[in-house]
């Protein structure tokens, strides 16, 4: 499957350098160019969304977890992991 997908683009490759038509280098342009568009697009909600997963992170380490590892005897120890792991989760 895998192999016949690949004969497959390798050919439509050839035949793309071969073809001495204009419009198949414009549409190929365009179509580079929208999806080049649609990704920088997304640049910014995937940045903004990552800064915000990782203050929860650090929140969840400089709250829940550092009174874990403080605070904790080697008795409760799961007990203090496991409400610290709820707390994060709940986040």
């Amino acid at each position: 499957m895998l192999k016949a997908s690949l004969t497959r683009t390798v050919q439509w490759l050839k035949d793309f350098r071969a073809d001495e038509d204009g419009a198949v280098t414009t549409d190929f342009v365009v179509l580079t160019a929208s999806v080049m568009m649609m990704g920088a697009a997304h640049v910014n909600d995937i940045a903004t969304q990552s800064v915000g997963i990782a203050d929860k992170v650090e929140d969840c380490l400089a709250d829940d977890i550092g009174d874990l590892l403080v605070g904790g005897d080697p008795e409760t120890y799961l007990a203090n992991l496991q409400s610290a792991a709820a707390a994060c989760s709940s986040r």
